[in-house]
């Protein structure tokens, strides 16, 4: 797999959990079994995270595959009678795929040919809401945008995956806010790129089961490998990057600013003092997909 973003920061912050007033050595004792813990929770929702973008990329390589692609292509070069059938039976695959991948908001067929116009479309606006199939009307020209010149220049069966990103409709943040990751790979045909399958999968639900975990004595927070807050207890760090702010883990953990930095493959866990008392944090980097 070539892999546009290598990595995903998943940072866990423990507080107040040492309230209890006890010898220094139990206490100390229950710092490390703490760290510990927390240590265990970021490589668990590492492995999640791992799991849920390998089904994309997986999905993507099927796809291309497929032979309604290059019946696709064949038929717009050689027989346009048959392009409306090749379209059909995409578009069936599409669908069916669509059904049963509820976090996948569009899966699209694209060529090179009039400014990289999309072929074959099928989206929904949210999870596991009702997919439509596009009309030909409303497909856009994607030659412009950079995951399409990226995907192009790659080899043959090659999986880009992009940052975790705000999606965006004619150029523009669609609201409500929803993150995505795009899967893509080049379909070539007769030896030459002639187009590309891509997947805009949704990862809100992870967000979500960080969230619903997180209590009073845990804080769930995802950086993406530049340090920007994804997930973030105060709302305004959320994608501040996407507006124009800066909000990143760095500033607020200057201990971290060094593995930020690095980019390199880690897994730490430190404590830090505040007014109200110690914390306990726990930070590991994520690779999008490990040993490939």
């Amino acid at each position: 797999f070539d892999i546009t973003v290598t990595c995903i920061f998943l940072v866990v912050v423990t507080a107040s959990v040492l309230s209890l007033r006890t010898s220094r050595i139990f206490e100390k004792e229950l710092v490390n079994h703490k760290l510990a813990e927390i240590d265990s929770e970021t490589y668990m929702q590492g492995l999640r995270f791992q799991t849920l973008i390998r089904g994309a990329q997986q999905d993507v390589r099927f796809l291309a595959g497929t032979p309604p692609v290059e019946g696709l292509l064949r038929a717009r070069k050689e027989d346009p009678e048959k392009v409306k059938v090749w379209t059909e039976r995409l578009t069936t695959i599409l669908l069916q795929l669509g059904r049963s991948k509820p976090d996948y908001l569009q899966i699209r067929f694209i060529g090179v040919e009039d400014g990289g116009r999309e072929i074959v479309r099928v989206d929904r606006e949210r999870i596991g809401g009702e997919l439509r199939v596009v009309p030909n009307e409303e497909l856009q020209q994607k030659g412009s945008s950079d995951y399409f010149k990226d995907t192009l220049s790659k080899s043959p069966g090659t999986v880009s995956l992009s940052e975790i990103e705000l999606n965006r409709e004619n150029g523009e943040i669609s609201v409500p806010h929803t993150p995505v990751l795009r899967a893509s790979i080049p379909v070539y045909f007769e030896g030459k790129p002639a187009g590309m399958i891509v997947i805009n999968q949704c990862v809100l639900s992870i967000f979500r089961d960080l969230s619903l975990v997180a209590d009073h004595e845990r804080t769930y927070m995802l950086t993406n490998a530049s340090g920007d807050y994804l997930l973030h207890p105060e709302h305004d760090k959320i994608f501040a990057f996407e507006f124009g702010t800066v909000a990143k883990a760095q500033l607020d953990f200057p201990e971290l600013g060094q593995h930020f930095e690095g980019g390199r493959e880690f897994h730490t866990t430190f404590t830090e003092e505040h007014g109200d008392g110690p914390s306990l944090v726990s930070a590991r980097l994520i690779n999008y997909v490990p040993n490939d």
